[in-house]
């Protein structure tokens, strides 16, 4: 049946209270069966639910609040990436690449679902990624998604996006699909973390990382564009010695520093 994580829930209890008060929410779960209410009231934020409960509560939040055409409901998912996204995983996708963040998908995906694959194709300043076996086939879910996605890369500054929902299950097609497409970068760059605290997160972002040659690009890219080297090269050093192997190599802008190399075992 697909379960997801119940701080999807607890969002639209928030965006809820935020934009209408206590007694609108109180009205709002009264379109529920008894037993749906209950949980809706008492979600915690790591259990798991059924996914056809949110996309009923999603839908539900359209019909109470909306205007029929789920456009609400994909306002829900910009509320949804804003709370979600931390302060450090927002400077952390302001320093990657945006086919480095589309690539990582699935890994964030699964931890808030327990259904639903993601691949994806990269071409120049466009990227295609599809999701597979969603265990419900709402088009609610999707235009929720589509806010989500389209609010998180706004996050990446100095490009110019666009996310479009071209295929969808719902409509009959066999994958959801989503195209990103931007325009080049321009030469404004992201802050970077103020404290130890924040770079420890970024951190336990990266060791979760499990490919090397992704783990090397994310690591060089965060030296050049933080640190300001003319350009990094990261290598995997055998442990018994020899000749390394480049994982990833970026190049940094003018009036960068010197060049700089590191290497991991």
């Amino acid at each position: 049946m697909g379960l997801v994580k119940g701080i999807a829930f607890l969002n639209i209890r928030s965006f809820v209270l935020e934009r209408y008060g206590a007694a609108e929410w109180d009205a709002f779960c009264e379109l529920f069966s008894a037993a749906d209410q209950a949980t809706l009231n008492s979600v915690d934020q790591s259990g798991w639910y059924p996914l056809g409960l949110l996309a009923q509560a999603r839908r539900t939040l359209d019909v109470r609040f909306g205007r029929g055409d789920l456009a609400l409901v994909e306002q829900l998912g910009r509320f949804e990436a804003d709370k979600d996204l931390s302060t450090v995983m927002r400077w952390f996708f302001r320093v990657i690449p945006p086919d480095f963040v589309v690539r990582r998908i699935d890994l964030y995906w699964r931890r808030f679902h327990d259904s639903g694959r993601w691949t994806s194709e990269v071409k120049e300043r466009n990227i295609t990624a599809q999701l597979h076996d969603w265990a419900v086939v709402d088009e609610a879910l999707c235009r929720n998604l589509t806010g989500y996605l389209r609010r998180t890369l706004e996050l990446i500054p100095s490009r110019d996006f666009r996310v479009d929902h071209p295929r969808c299950r719902a409509h009959g097609h066999p994958t959801c699909e989503f195209i990103w497409r931007w325009q080049p970068e321009s030469a404004a760059e992201a802050n970077p973390p103020t404290s130890i605290r924040d770079i420890n997160e970024i951190g336990r972002e990266v060791v979760q990382i499990t490919d090397p040659e992704t783990l090397g690009r994310a690591i060089a890219e965060v030296l050049v564009r933080q640190f300001s080297c003319t350009s990094v090269g990261l290598w995997k050093l055998p442990k018994g010695g020899g000749e390394g192997k480049l994982l990833h190599a970026v190049q940094g802008g003018e009036g960068a520093k010197p060049p700089c190399r590191t290497g991991a075992a």
